[in-house]
């Protein structure tokens, strides 16, 4: 979505969406900021964002370190900023920082947006709920068509609710996602007494048909893991307050039928064979399986998300996550990073391949994501902070701009839980919004990515 202003005259408008070059009677979007201190102290706003006058929707306005206009594949920004200042909606963005489109209507809170495929159909899709239930969430996944309709909304099966974290489409039209359940367990392990029992919050993964709704495969942590492996500290354990133990963060499924999870608290990647739910193998935590060709760096990480294959076969492939490198209660780094980890199932082996850091320290003790994308660059999404960076395959900080002023960086003013970037061909069905106020024309057509110019013609009379 791009807005404009014209005078009474007649005249073409030549305006690519998003907009950057338009003649002097005429303003489009903010162009956003370059290496702003003043956005970077906080003197704009804790969350800084432009109005429109064709839509209620705010957008944020970046703090542009290297311009995303260097990146710019002929994809899109994915964005969902929410947190202490930001309120919770989906964002897409040209490179530039312009707005495409955002949801006008409210969700509650939005996390995972992106594109996936179903069906030969592309699909926005959504996790939307509620997430104050200790670090994930009960909501749903909407799907939205090229039109933004709502084409489906998908629940969790066996009376659970969908979790924030994770949700993907396999090839074969089912959906994989997490879910959390308390449930009552013996803690004595835990706590050293004879029996005593207590609750956890306990995690799942789901694949679900999408047109029965049928649940095809459930994995339940609590069957499959030691409680003495975690990392996190056993609280109270209470059925209003259960100790969360595992903390699955995501899920995918691969080629050959079993599933990549990544667990926060046993600060592991785990291979789940889609047969039996055995865990195949452990990279990181106690379990690890793993022999580190090069140190610790392979299989030592705290708080990991978004872990996925890389390359195929898995026997000789490679495992790519953000490495939040920190929890809420410590950290042994100054930032966190995207890693590429490759891996030999044979022999059992990791070695660290590829680490993509700032420029500057960014720790994030949670949240966070990592994205290879098809033309060999990585997309890094800083989680609980307002950070998108793009880097080359090497390493190199290729683009980098900031939707939350970094003196305010760990204080969850702003968050995103991914940033992404995808392909997206938006048609709405929805005409474009034209309002006139004092003498002046405003127009935004929300979604579209196939304008390339507009025709703004005037008339004395209606006849013309």
């Amino acid at each position: 979505m791009s807005e404009s202003v014209s005078s009474y005259f007649l005249f073409l408008l030549l305006l690519s969406l998003p907009a950057c070059l338009f003649p002097s009677s005429v303003r489009a979007d903010h162009e956003g900021f370059f290496r702003n201190t003043e956005y970077n102290e906080g003197e704009f706003g804790d969350y800084v964002t432009q109005s429109f006058h064709t839509t209620e929707v705010d957008a944020p306005i970046l703090n542009v370190n290297k311009p995303f206009t260097q990146c710019d594949d002929g994809s899109y920004i994915f964005i969902t900023p929410r947190g202490e200042k930001a309120p919770s909606h989906p964002f897409i963005l040209d490179h530039s920082g312009a707005m495409i489109w955002s949801a006008a209507q409210h969700y509650g809170q939005i996390y995972n947006f992106q594109v996936q495929r179903y069906r030969d159909e592309d699909y926005l899709c959504f996790w939307a709920g509620n997430d104050a239930v200790g670090g994930h969430g009960v909501g749903k996944i909407y799907m939205y068509d090229k039109h933004y309709e709502l084409y489906r909304t998908v629940v969790a099966g066996n009376g659970l609710g969908a979790d924030l974290h994770s949700f993907v489409i396999t090839p074969n039209g089912t959906a994989v996602f997490t879910a959390y359940d308390i449930i009552e367990l013996d803690l004595s392990s835990i706590r050293g007494a004879r029996r005593q029992m207590g609750y956890i919050w306990d995690s799942l993964f789901q694949e679900l048909d999408l047109e029965t709704n049928e649940v095809l495969f459930q994995w339940r942590a609590s069957e499959h893991r030691d409680l003495r492996h975690s990392y996190n500290a056993v609280n109270d354990a209470t059925e209003y307050d259960p100790w969360d133990w595992f903390h699955i963060n995501s899920v995918e499924k691969d080629d050959l039928g079993n599933y990549l999870v990544s667990s926060r608290y046993l600060r592991g990647v785990m291979y789940i064979s889609g047969e039996t739910g055995d865990v195949l193998w452990q990279l990181g935590g106690r379990a690890n399986n793993f022999r580190d060709e090069g140190g610790s760096s392979a299989i030592s990480y705290i708080g990991q998300h978004d872990a996925h294959w890389l390359d195929e076969p898995v026997y000789h492939g490679a495992i790519t996550l953000f490495d939040n490198r920190a929890d809420w209660a410590f950290h042994t780094e100054p930032q966190s990073r995207g890693t590429r980890v490759g891996i030999d199932v044979e022999h059992f082996t990791a070695k660290l391949d590829a680490t993509y850091e700032n420029e500057v320290n960014i720790i994030s003790t949670s949240q966070g994501s990592y994205q290879s994308l098809p033309n060999g660059n990585v997309l890094i999404g800083y989680g609980f902070n307002g950070v998108i960076s793009e880097y080359a395959s090497d390493g190199t900080l290729l683009c980098d701009a900031y939707f939350e002023p970094s003196r305010h960086f760990t204080s969850g003013n702003v968050q995103s839980y991914r940033n992404l970037k995808f392909n997206w061909t938006g048609i709405p069905k929805a005409q474009p919004n034209l309002m006139i106020e004092d003498g002046a024309l405003y127009m935004s057509w929300m979604g579209s990515t196939q304008i390339r110019k507009w025709l703004i013609q005037d008339a004395l009379t209606p006849d013309g």
